[in-house]
């Protein structure tokens, strides 16, 4: 868009601007009112969010002691099984000298 048409636009914007600023007018009180709903508006989500916040921090703690009892648990069975494997197999030498 060459500049003379930019130029041109920006006139005729704050022409319709001006002729319609007699008949615009700002209510400052309804303005606060509404600031203030907004702000308890906000408020009421920070804290609903807050909320989340802890308690999916508190699920995760949980998850994750879960998480290190069950992988403990699992190391604890598997070590047994070795053992066994290793029991099985010394018994069945020793059935073998046997026999």
């Amino acid at each position: 868009m060459r500049l003379e048409t930019m130029l041109l636009l920006v006139k005729r914007a704050w022409k319709n601007i001006s002729n319609c600023g007699s008949r615009l007018s700002i209510d400052f009180p309804k303005m606060a009112e509404y600031r203030g709903s907004r702000k308890a508006r906000a408020s009421v989500l920070a804290v609903d969010e807050r909320q989340k916040l802890e308690t999916l921090t508190r699920d995760e703690k949980t998850a994750n002691r879960t998480l290190v009892q069950l992988s403990e648990r699992q190391q604890g069975l598997e070590e047994k099984i070795t053992v066994r494997k290793n029991d099985l197999t010394a018994q069945a030498a020793r059935k073998e000298e046997v026999c």
